[in-house]
């Protein structure tokens, strides 16, 4: 899903900023401390999650996302010390899935107020991928 057009909207939930572009990017901030996506899934089966996105940048700390599966831990990685977009993978097993509709919420440790920009943000999202191995 290409987060910052407005071709995912219907899929994306709660948390999301409007779509913004910068340097070339389109995307969208996660403005709360969590965000949710309706992701699609044939069948369950054993996957890999790609995000690229950027944290809220702050040199005494780094952002923390948790990724939750309808509602079920699944795992969670520390961002790249850096205001530049990374993609972050995370294997996410077969019984986290169900056939349907799926709810991705990505769950940030913490969200700022950073330079002119006077919006309290945590993350911010290019894409969201997900790869069925």
């Amino acid at each position: 899903l290409d987060i910052g057009s407005m071709r995912p909207k219907p899929h994306l939930g709660f948390g999301w900023g409007r779509s913004e572009m910068a340097r070339g990017v389109q995307y969208r901030w996660v403005k709360h401390l969590e965000a949710d996506v309706t992701l699609d899934v044939a069948a369950p089966a054993d996957a890999v999650l790609s995000v690229r996105a950027r944290p809220q940048y702050l040199p005494y700390t780094r952002q923390t996302v948790s990724v939750l599966i309808n509602g079920r831990y699944a795992g969670e990685w520390v961002c790249a010390d850096h205001a530049e977009f990374e993609t972050y993978t995370l294997p996410i097993a077969a019984r986290f899935w169900q056939t349907g509709p799926n709810r991705l919420t990505l769950r940030m440790a913490y969200r700022k107020q950073v330079g002119p920009d006077r919006r309290e943000l945590s993350l911010c999202v290019d894409r969201i991928r997900l790869t069925v191995e």
